[in-house]
């Protein structure tokens, strides 16, 4: 069965299992970089939101075995744990006295997203645009962003430059960042794999012979199979820069201070390497390293391990203490 009539089918199967309470409509919908997923969206008689759910994924499962009724099921469940019964008062977003502080930056790639930028207002960075959005907190909506626009902006009667000019301020002060050796976050995630992996094991050494045992033997399975790893890495010390939300992250590499900062941390100058829109890598230059390995470096993990809609480049760029800014190598 190909993807439009498995959609189509999806679509039914739903609209039949709410009865006629809901209209359930297909829809292409565009995300960051241009990608296409298509969308399931429900109306609710009544409501003012309309729950989206992605059915790309649904596919790849009915593709790997999974029957259509199975997969009808969970759609439905997914709608009843997101829908939001009755309406959402959205009035508090025409003010934009009241949403000003939540208003954030993030880095998009230009080239990829050259349509959007038409209708956003936008700040041009290198081979990449700065963009704002909004961050929401609601008890039923659950945390989400909302894209800002020009049509915002001419009902908050405000300009782009206002309006960019504040996000950068609030995502700086915010927002903050971090900047840590690679090697560092890579025994954090490790930690979690092991606990979560035999968690059981975990939580019985630690009934039996304590916390702090149990605390020590997880480090020191990390400690060895982080040696593994440096043992074979014969590379140069890299670090992770994104904020403390690691959301969105890649951004701070568009502050001066942040990036003289980490200049006179390393004491060098350096590439920086777009690992996804939420964070980019640092790499002190030593004088050993070409734009060109770096570059194929960066297509590869783009291209295998960073989902579409989450790439933010395949370039490279360059920070140079004494000039004080980052540059497209």
């Amino acid at each position: 069965m190909g993807r439009q009539e498995f959609n189509e089918k999806v679509r039914r199967g739903i609209s039949d299992f709410l009865g006629g309470d809901a209209e359930v409509t297909l829809k292409a919908i565009t995300k960051n970089n241009g990608v296409e997923l298509d969308g399931l969206v429900i109306t609710q008689a009544g409501s003012n939101i309309s729950p989206t759910i992605y059915l790309n994924a649904f596919y790849e499962e009915y593709e790997g075995g999974k029957t259509l009724g199975s997969v009808v099921y969970e759609v439905a469940q997914l709608y009843d744990r997101s829908r939001v019964e009755g309406g959402i008062d959205m009035s508090f977003f025409a003010d934009y006295d009241k949403v000003r502080k939540r208003i954030f930056c993030k880095m998009v790639n230009y080239k990829k997203n050259s349509g959007m930028l038409e209708k956003i207002p936008h700040v041009p960075f290198c081979d990449l645009a700065v963009v704002c959005y909004y961050s929401y907190m609601h008890d039923q909506l659950g945390n989400g962003t909302i894209l800002i626009q020009d049509s915002h902006l001419e009902k908050w009667e405000i300009t782009g430059e206002t309006l960019l000019q504040e996000a950068m301020d609030n995502t700086r002060t915010v927002m903050g960042y971090e900047c840590r050796d690679m090697q560092e976050i890579v025994r954090e995630l490790l930690e979690e794999d092991v606990r979560e992996s035999i968690g059981d094991y975990v939580h019985y050494i630690e009934e039996t012979e304590g916390h702090e045992l149990a605390a020590e033997w997880i480090g020191s399975m990390v400690e060895k199979i982080t040696a593994g790893l440096e043992a074979r890495n014969t590379g140069h010390p890299m670090y992770i820069l994104t904020n403390h939300t690691r959301f969105m992250g890649a951004v701070c590499m568009i502050y001066k201070d942040i990036l003289e900062e980490i200049g006179n941390k390393i004491s060098s100058d350096y590439f920086i390497l777009p690992s996804s829109v939420h964070e980019v890598i640092i790499v002190p230059d030593y004088g050993n390293d070409s734009r060109e390995r770096l570059a194929r470096m960066v297509n590869e993990v783009n291209s295998t391990q960073v989902e579409p809609e989450e790439v933010l480049s395949d370039s490279v760029y360059y920070y140079n203490r004494i000039k004080k800014e980052a540059v497209l190598l």
